[in-house]
Order: C-alpha cells, then structure tokens, then sequence
C-alpha cells in the first residue's frame, strides 16, 4: 500500500474497521521504519476520533493482548488505565511469559510512547483542517519529516473552503483536491 506514492482508499459502512485497518496499516508501517531504520515517519491525521482517543485505539492494537482485561473489552481496561483507574480492571491471571497483564501493559505502553510518538516515527495530527489547510498542513510536515505514509481518517468528514450544499459534490472535490496534491508532491 505505501511503496509507490499514490492513493488507497479504505470504503464501508460504519461500525465495518476501516479505521482499525488503518491504524494497523500506520502501525505495521511505523515497525517497517524502524525495523529497516529508514528515518521515515508516518502521518496520521484524524478526524474522526480526537489524539487520546486515537492514541488509546493504537495502543490498544500495539499491545494486542486479548485477555489484558477483567471486564469488558481490552480497550475498556486501557480507558480506565489512562482514567486514573491504574490496573483495576486488568486481568489478574498470569501471562505465559510470567508477567501480570498489567505490567506487560505497562511495559508496552513505555515502548510505544518512547519508538513511535516520542521518537517522532508516528506523528498524530489532531486538527480538522478543511482541504485546502489540510494539504498546507501536510506541506508543513513533508518540510520537516520524511513520511513513508500519510494517514487520514477520514475523507467524509473534511469539509472544503467551499461550502457546498450538495454535499456529494463537495465530497468529490475534495478528494479530487487530494488526489492532485499527492500527484504533484509525489
């Protein structure tokens, strides 16, 4: 999906994990990064979800622990964590590498903060610019990073300068705005 510049569109209905498809793209392409030490970086611009939340749903795929959880879903333990809840809801079994689930969290959650957002390899940007700020925005970011994929979550939710009232033609130019940004930034 990311060796040659282009576009890929993730379509469906809601509720159907494009936006879980495409954190694990962002976060396998992060990985790829680093693993063959590229110096690149992802760009994730989200419209749909603010940062925490965001930042709470991709740590949640990093971790991948299905039976992190007491209750519920693993991301509830991970909400009530960042809730101020500490390991209340986590897990109390052990995991087969002898660990808690919750410090295997908390070493995770250490890991991911330091190799993906502190180091700069995943870039989250939590503005809802409309297209034409948004192609300024990523203008700005491709000046001071190398990014090996731009994420953006997503296209039916960024309005353009434009205002139009017929919604479905205003979806179009954007994309089409989008397109013809990728096309000459290469």
């Amino acid at each position: 999906l990311s060796l040659n510049s282009g576009l890929t569109f993730i379509c469906g209905y809601r509720g159907h994990g494009k936006t879980s498809f495409l954190n694990n793209i962002a976060l396998n392409e992060v990985r790829r990064n680093i693993a063959l030490q590229t110096g690149k970086s992802v760009l994730y611009f989200s419209y749909e979800v603010d940062k925490r939340r965001l930042i709470t749903d991709l740590l949640n795929t990093y971790v991948n622990d299905p039976e992190l959880q007491r209750t519920k879903t693993p991301i509830d333990a991970i909400h009530s964590y960042f809730k101020g809840h500490g390991g209340r809801f986590f897990s109390s079994q052990t995991r087969a590498d002898g660990r808690s689930h919750y410090d295997h969290f908390l070493a995770r959650k250490e890991e991911f903060s330091r190799d993906y957002l502190e180091s700069g390899n995943l870039i989250i940007v939590d503005e809802n610019y409309k297209v034409g700020q948004l192609l300024e925005a990523i203008r700005y970011y491709l000046s001071i990073y190398t990014p090996s994929i731009v994420c953006i979550d997503y296209a039916q939710l960024i309005y353009s300068e434009d205002y139009s009232r017929q919604r479905t033609e205003e979806i179009k130019k954007v994309v089409n705005d989008i397109k013809d940004f990728a096309n000459k930034e290469g």
